[in-house]
């Protein structure tokens, strides 16, 4: 079944009636604690449910009434080059198959690094 079709119509406005009245009658703290249980529950039972990356912080200070910061363009180039240098590293193939890991990223091997 894909995700966007949903195949009744009926159930679906029932739950979302439910979720609405809880969250009229509970509040939107109690609404939220049983969406987030129902997908729990969900994700026990092993349906895909998609991570969610939203917080619930709110930035109250509009953007045109944020203050300026005055910056240091010498630190941020040098975090925009390490950024940038970051990314290379975790997206390029090791240039040589057969050099080991540990050789290409400059630390020692397990059994180099034992205390004798």
């Amino acid at each position: 079944m894909e995700m966007n079709q949903d195949v009744d119509p009926l159930e679906t406005g029932e739950w979302l009636d439910a979720l609405r009245a809880v969250h009229q009658h509970r509040g939107p703290e109690r609404a939220s604690f049983l969406v987030e249980r129902v997908l729990q529950e969900a994700r026990r039972q092993g349906g895909y449910v998609p991570a969610t990356l939203t917080t619930a912080y709110c930035n109250t200070i509009p953007p045109e009434r944020e203050e300026k910061s005055p910056g240091n363009r010498d630190i941020e180039h040098k975090i925009r080059s390490v950024i940038r240098w970051n990314a290379v590293a975790i997206i390029r193939p090791p240039r040589c198959s057969t050099t080991s890991a540990s050789a290409t990223s400059g630390t020692l091997p397990p059994s180099s690094t034992a205390a004798t």
